[in-house]
């Protein structure tokens, strides 16, 4: 029992070193908006409305309620200060460390082989990206109640009991609620009762005693199956807007892309290097490299089923790898990645256990074998954290990600256009410009969302050239490709607004509302257009729809306020300039406006 507290506390300890980091670190802009700065559910932290809208929305092409709770749950202790959030990842993932390493050690009974494989967990490289990037908490809670299955699991093993039995049950529903990838899992309990829970064996002449067994522990799985599948039903509805057709991408080059996917994580695992936030899809697939990755892969399956009696752990950590990593492999094409380091996350524990497990029989044969096999030990984790401290870095804001991704890949059009994004922030325009254009010449036919948000960035940049025209235009062809691209319609309303042409501006917003209801900038800025057009009752009636999705921008707040008082109703105006000041008490125009409104109201102590 010391020795696992201790063990424990190492793990734990080696996860903090490796990413104490990321509490200076940056919300990344690829998803991170989205799922949480511009998710107005999120940002009102823990409320019932938003446990109700986590339970049945299919927001961001995802349902994960479990996920959505621990966002608005962290909203709630922190606001919109990243470290918390991040420090968050990191506790998780450190949880997850030990839990592994508790669950290997239960089943197996191989105290320092379990703590191995759990130290390659937590320090691994090719785990920071679920670590360092806030919206891939899923996969932490994910693999957290994953875990957690299988050591109930063992636990129930040992005692069969129906308390037991249901806590496992429970535990996996909420893996699943947390995120889908858990899928598999039974399977993987499966594979566990065979190896190293020893409920059957793989004979080559099954007897009618074994056939018996494996029915009988088939049946065991079926809740789980179950929750698979109706988990698997929902997810599908809910990407149903993510998932390419095959007219994109034909089902034989989804199956060449998974076998060389495969083939990469097994490299990036041995010598994880060159990582990035995003792989593009590769233009195409050389026959003889799809031809030495299938070969590879099935010689592997053939040595470990030949030693399946042997060497168990084999046959069980290459099936957990595949197994597990089924869900995102590409068959079923979600995005533009050709794969993504975060769908290691629980799939890579498959290769450790082989890995360390080898190992270990292989260093009982060599002479002075314990001080051989700490020594290697020692080495390999210490490179996992050098490299994986290093990984962490490149994270820490939006243009040191996607700068790095572009080092390490190749025609990286979306890391061209977040780079660009960047650039243009900081006023970079030229530079910001070419990242663009580089972008949209590089982009696949099918990329339909990154090239029209590039050619949206680049109608920003010329828009603040003032070379309008130009900016109309790209804004046009945007929305010629991507005819939901929200930022293109609005972008467009404003530079025509700013051509004084509201009547097509307000057009144009309006279009804006029915691609997206619940964009707060589209009320906004069709208030200010109709506003121009000098129907004050309905820019008020656009204003408050605004805030009503977004109560935190103070330019609506004093625009209200504003019209408010041209028609004299200032106690309601004081009202929103006081507002707009409390969410930014140095918005000068917003405190002149409120000591007018206070000195026409014949207030006294104005500004108080």
């Amino acid at each position: 029992m010391k020795s696992k507290a201790i063990t424990a506390v190492v793990l734990c300890a080696s996860v903090l070193l490796c990413y104490w980091q990321v509490g200076g670190h940056q919300f990344i802009a690829f998803d991170d908006l989205e799922y949480i700065l511009e998710n107005q559910q999120i940002r009102e932290g823990v409320t019932l409305s938003g446990a109700k809208w986590a339970f049945t929305a299919f927001y961001a092409a995802n349902w994960h309620p479990l996920t959505w709770l621990s966002h608005m749950l962290d909203i709630q202790m922190f606001g919109l200060h990243p470290a918390g959030h991040h420090l968050v990842n990191v506790a998780i993932h450190a949880v997850n460390a030990v839990l592994l390493f508790l669950l290997l050690a239960r089943m197996t009974g191989y105290l320092w082989r379990s703590a191995v494989v759990a130290a390659l967990f937590a320090l691994h490289p090719l785990h920071v990206e679920s670590v360092a990037w806030v919206s891939e908490r899923k996969d932490l809670l994910c693999a957290f109640f994953g875990f957690l299955t299988l050591y109930l699991y063992a636990r129930y093993v040992e005692k069969r009991t129906a308390k037991r039995y249901v806590s496992v049950v429970a535990a996996y529903v909420f893996g699943l609620l947390a995120k889908p990838m858990i899928v598999t899992l039974p399977f993987l309990m499966l594979l566990l009762d065979y190896w190293p829970l020893h409920r059957f064996r793989l004979n080559a002449e099954p007897s009618e005693a074994n056939r018996e067994s494996i029915l009988r522990l088939l049946f065991e799985k079926t809740p789980f199956f179950v929750c698979a599948a109706v988990s698997s039903i929902i997810t599908v509805n809910a990407q149903q807007s993510a998932i390419r057709s095959f007219a994109d991408s034909s089902m034989t080059a989804r199956f060449a892309n998974s076998l060389l996917s495969i083939l990469s994580y097994l490299r990036k695992t041995f010598l994880p290097t060159d990582l990035a936030i995003f792989y593009p899809l590769p233009g195409s697939f050389p026959f003889w490299k799809v031809t030495v990755s299938a070969l590879f892969l099935t010689a592997v399956t053939v040595v470990v089923v030949r030693e399946r009696n042997r060497h168990p752990w084999l046959i069980v950590g290459w099936c957990w790898f595949l197994g597990t990593l089924v869900p995102v492999i590409g068959i079923v094409q979600v995005g533009m990645q050709s794969m993504a380091d975060r769908y290691m996350y629980i799939p890579l524990t498959g290769i450790f256990i082989m890995v360390v497990w080898g190992f270990s029989e292989l260093s009982a044969k060599v002479t002075h074998r314990n001080h051989v096999a700490v020594a290697v030990t020692v080495i390999a984790l210490m490179a996992c954290s050098l490299l994986t401290c290093r990984q962490t870095a490149f994270w820490k804001d939006n243009l040191t990600l996607f700068s790095h991704a572009l080092s390490v890949t190749e025609n990286n059009y979306l890391a061209m256009t977040q780079v660009g994004i960047e650039l243009e922030k900081r006023g970079n325009i030229a530079e910001a410009m070419k990242m663009f254009e580089e972008a949209v010449r590089v982009a696949p036919g099918n990329a339909y969302a990154v090239v029209g948000d590039a050619l949206t960035h680049q109608g920003l940049c010329l828009k603040k050239q003032g070379r309008i025209d130009e900016a109309i235009e790209r804004y046009n062809r945007s929305i010629q490709l991507v005819p939901t691209n929200l930022a293109a319609y609005v972008n467009l309303g404003i530079a025509l607004a700013v051509q004084k042409r509201f009547e097509e501006a307000a057009a144009v917003l309006v279009k804006a509302i029915a691609v997206d209801p619940a964009s707060p900038l589209a009320h906004y800025n069709l208030g200010v257009v109709v506003d121009q057009l000098g129907r004050p009752d309905d820019a008020i009636k656009e204003y408050l729809a605004a805030l009503s999705l977004n109560p935190y921008d103070e330019r609506v707040h004093n625009n209200v306020g504003i019209k408010l008082a041209e028609q004299g109703r200032l106690d309601e105006a004081i009202r929103y300039f006081r507002e707009a000041l409390r969410l930014k008490p140095d918005f000068a125009g917003a405190r002149e406006n409120l000591e007018f409104a206070l000195k026409q109201s014949g207030a006294s102590g104005a500004g108080k």
